[in-house]
């Protein structure tokens, strides 16, 4: 079944997604969403994943407010209507 989800990510990545505010993808995790977004836009894995499969240490994903990191990960299920959230840490002084 398809779920729809709102998406909302920094201008810098929202151009790689040409901007989408909606995705609809066949999955149930977090992991399906990034796999639709690969296959249909390209270069998406590229710019938020390591090589070993791990998401960079500056990306966080939400699912309403809760960090994916303190729940499951990239197995995080998804509901449809769902909104997610890319957020880059910041360092420095």
């Amino acid at each position: 079944m398809k779920k729809s989800v709102i998406l909302k990510f920094p201008s810098q990545f929202s151009s790689y997604i040409n901007n989408e505010k909606t995705a609809e993808f066949d999955g149930d995790k977090i992991a399906d969403l990034l796999e639709h977004l690969e296959d249909t836009f390209g270069n998406v894995k590229e710019r938020i994943m390591e090589d070993d499969g791990k998401l960079r240490p500056y990306i966080n994903f939400f699912v309403g407010a809760k960090n994916i990191k303190d729940k499951e990960g990239l197995n995080t299920l998804i509901e449809n209507g769902d909104k997610i959230t890319l957020l880059l840490s910041r360092a420095g002084g």
